[in-house]
C-alpha cells in the first residue's frame, strides 16, 4: 500500500512540475504569466506581478488574486484558474562536478571523487573554493573528505552543494634518509631531496638544505619521514649541569663569576643555575653558549635589598652613607659589587 502511495505521490509532483510555469528569473512578469494566461498579454510585459519560488518549492496565485492584479491594470480577464510557478531545476553531472573541483587544486594534484550531492539545483555556476575544503593535517591520502561548493545563479544568489573526494598533491622538499635521534644537530648526510604525492593537508616538508644549518630535532624523525619546520629548534646553549659564566648587571656595574647549570636553555630562555658555596638555586637567562646573566635592574628592588641595607650603613669609596640616603642607583651597584664576592644571587 505504501508503495503504491508512493508511486502516485510520485506521479502528482511530476504532473505539477509539467503543469506549472517555470519562471528562471528572480521576478514573475506580465509576460511570463501571459503565455498561461492570454488575458495578461494586454498588460505591459514589464510589470512585475511578484518574485519566483526559491528552488524546490512552488508558488501559487489564487484565480482571484490573478484577477485583482489584472483589475488594477485596468484589464478585466473574468474568471481566472489558480495558476502555480516554479523555478526551473536541473540535476548536475558527475563530469560538472569533476571539472569544477580540477578548477580549484593546484596543477598536477590528483582528484578522485567520491560522492556528491544528488538534489536538483537551479541554473548556474557550480564554484568549488579551496576553503570549502575539510580536513586535517593527519588524514591519510586514502581519506574521503568532505567539500562544500555553491551553485551560482541571478550574480548574487546561490545554493550549497557538496562532494567528498580524495585528493592528493605533490610534495617536494627533504625527507629524512635515516632515523634522526631526538637533540641530534642535523646534517646534510641525514636528508635527501624528494618528490613525493601525499595528502592535500600533509603540512609541507622543508624544501632549503641551508634552512637546517645548526638545528636539532625536536623530536626523533623517521626514516623517509619528512623533515618538518616544526620538528627543527635551535640547539640549547646551556645543557644540565654545565659550569656557566654568570654575569651580574646592575646600571653600569657589572661582575663576573661561575655557577651551574641546573636546568638547560636555548639563547633568551629563562633557566635555573645553583651557587656552588651555599646550594642555593636562583634564575638567570641565557645570553650566549654557557653564558648566563641576572640584572639586577629587572629584580624586584625590595627582595634585593632585603637584609643588605635595612638598619644599615653603605659605603661609598671611603665615606659611609645611611642605606635610606642613597639613590636606588647607589644601592643596586651596591648590590651588584657585594655579589661578586661571596654573597652572588642564590648565597
Amino acid at each position: 500500500m505504501k508503495a503504491i502511495l508512493l508511486i502516485l505521490w510520485t506521479a502528482a509532483c511530476s504532473w505539477a512540475a509539467e503543469a506549472c510555469l517555470q519562471i528562471d528569473a528572480a521576478r514573475v512578469l506580465a509576460s511570463d504569466v501571459a503565455k498561461a494566461v492570454p488575458a495578461f498579454a494586454s498588460i505591459p510585459p514589464e510589470t512585475v506581478i511578484g518574485y519566483s519560488p526559491a528552488s524546490g518549492l512552488t508558488r501559487w496565485w489564487r484565480g482571484e488574486q490573478l484577477r485583482a492584479i489584472a483589475l488594477r491594470q485596468s484589464v478585466d480577464p473574468g474568471p481566472l484558474a489558480d495558476l502555480c510557478v516554479q523555478r526551473p531545476v536541473r540535476a548536475v553531472t558527475r563530469d560538472e562536478v569533476v571539472a569544477a573541483l580540477r578548477g580549484a587544486l593546484p596543477d598536477g594534484a590528483e582528484l578522485e571523487l567520491v560522492d556528491y550531492c544528488r538534489l536538483p539545483v537551479p541554473r548556474g555556476a557550480l564554484v568549488f573554493q579551496q576553503p570549502g575544503l575539510s580536513g586535517s593535517a593527519i588524514a591519510g591520502a586514502d581519506t574521503p573528505l568532505m567539500w562544500k561548493g555553491r551553485v551560482v545563479f541571478e550574480e548574487k544568489r546561490s545554493v550549497s552543494f557538496w562532494a567528498t573526494v580524495k585528493v592528493r598533491v605533490r610534495q617536494e622538499g627533504l625527507f629524512a634518509v635515516q632515523v634522526i635521534p631526538q637533540g641530534k644537530v642535523i646534517e646534510p648526510g641525514d636528508v635527501q631531496r624528494e618528490s613525493r604525492i601525499g595528502p592535500i593537508f600533509a603540512p609541507k616538508p622543508v624544501s632549503d638544505l641551508a634552512a637546517l644549518a645548526g638545528l636539532e630535532a625536536r623530536r626523533s624523525i623517521l626514516a623517509g619521514a619528512p623533515v618538518l619546520p616544526s620538528d627543527l629548534e635551535q640547539p640549547r646553549a646551556v645543557v644540565p649541569g654545565e659550569m656557566v659564566k654568570l654575569q651580574i648587571r646592575s646600571g653600569m656595574a657589572q661582575v663576573g663569576t661561575v655557577a651551574k647549570a641546573v636546568t638547560g636553555g636555548r639563547i633568551g630562555d629563562a633557566i635555573l643555575v645553583v651557587n656552588q658555596q651555599s646550594s642555593k638555586r636562583f634564575q638567570a637567562r641565557v645570553q650566549a653558549k654557557g653564558v648566563v646573566t641576572v640584572d639586577l635592574e629587572n629584580q624586584n628592588e625590595n627582595v634585593q635589598d632585603s637584609g643588605r641595607d635595612a638598619g644599615s650603613s653603605a659605603r661609598t669609596g671611603n665615606r659611609a652613607v645611611p642605606a635610606a640616603g642613597r639613590s636606588a642607583r647607589e644601592r643596586r651597584e651596591a648590590a651588584a659589587a657585594q655579589s661578586a664576592g661571596s654573597r652572588h644571587p642564590g648565597s
